[in-house]
């Protein structure tokens, strides 16, 4: 009895060169040389990123997918990124300052003088009797409708693929 392995398989298809692709990813998220047993479990991983992206591409087709499968398959790609010791970089979320200055909001708005204040000409608009416009700040709240009970599921879900 002969078996077929990765050796065996032409790389030049979509999906080849995509597992090739996302196993130099997982590499270079690594850090590291891989030992032989963690670059089996790459090779793992790859293929688990290459599965899960033709799910969520049939997803996004219209058609349907086995929702527990691609949860099965999720949580032992995340399995496999934990034993290889791979951690989500999240890059550091900009202060404030930082923000606003990208933005482009750092510049005092229009219609306001020195100390923060409208200008008459350019401030809210005024109504009739002289006063501001409508206080949108302090609307009374409706008092809330009483809904009825949720009811639970009997059964459970089926999602039909349409192959």
């Amino acid at each position: 009895m002969q078996f077929a392995g990765l050796g065996d398989v032409d790389g030049r298809s979509a999906p080849a060169k995509r597992m090739k692709a996302a196993r130099a990813d997982l590499l270079a998220a690594m850090g590291r040389a891989p030992s032989v047993v963690e670059g089996l479990l790459l090779d793992r991983a790859a293929a688990h990123v290459v599965m899960l992206e033709a799910a969520e591409a049939k997803l996004l087709l219209g058609k349907g997918i086995d929702t527990s499968g691609y949860c099965k398959t999720s949580r032992t790609f995340l399995t496999l990124l934990g034993t290889l010791g791979i951690k989500a970089d999240r890059a550091p979320a900009p202060s404030l300052s930082d923000y606003i200055r990208e933005a482009g909001l750092d510049e005092e708005p229009a219609g306001l003088d020195d100390e923060g204040e409208a200008d008459d000409a350019t401030g809210p608009p005024q109504n009739p009797d002289g006063g501001a416009g409508v206080d949108v700040c302090h609307k009374k709240s409706r008092p809330k409708q009483k809904t009825a009970p949720r009811r639970r599921r009997t059964k459970p879900r089926v999602y039909a693929d349409h192959e």
